[in-house]
């Protein structure tokens, strides 16, 4: 593989895409595999009043470690820190939910 293909992938933006896709994608796949009877807005109100939405927001996130792991053994380190940059923000974003 050349330079350019190697720095190609290896961009903190595409990391941070990545990092904050990803947990969407968990979330539909959950929404769509366990309740999709229900409209998405049901089901995002059913989860805040059974009390699961951060824990479920929290599941939603660990795919975004396959993207950390995959990114940082295949030495594209920039790309790793803009999962890790993301997952960050989503966390916080978790904290301030549950105060």
């Amino acid at each position: 593989m050349n330079e350019t293909e190697n720095t190609k992938f290896n961009s903190l933006w595409l990391g941070f895409i990545i990092g904050t896709i990803l947990p969407i994608i968990a979330m539909f796949i959950f929404y769509s595999y366990s309740f999709k009877s229900l409209a998405f807005g049901d089901f995002i109100m059913m989860i805040q009043k059974m009390e699961i939405l951060t824990q479920t927001l929290t599941f939603c996130i660990l795919p975004s470690f396959l993207a950390f792991f995959a990114f940082f053994y295949t030495h594209k380190n920039r790309a790793a820190q803009g999962v890790v940059l993301a997952t960050m923000l989503l966390t916080i974003a978790l904290v301030i939910l549950n105060i």
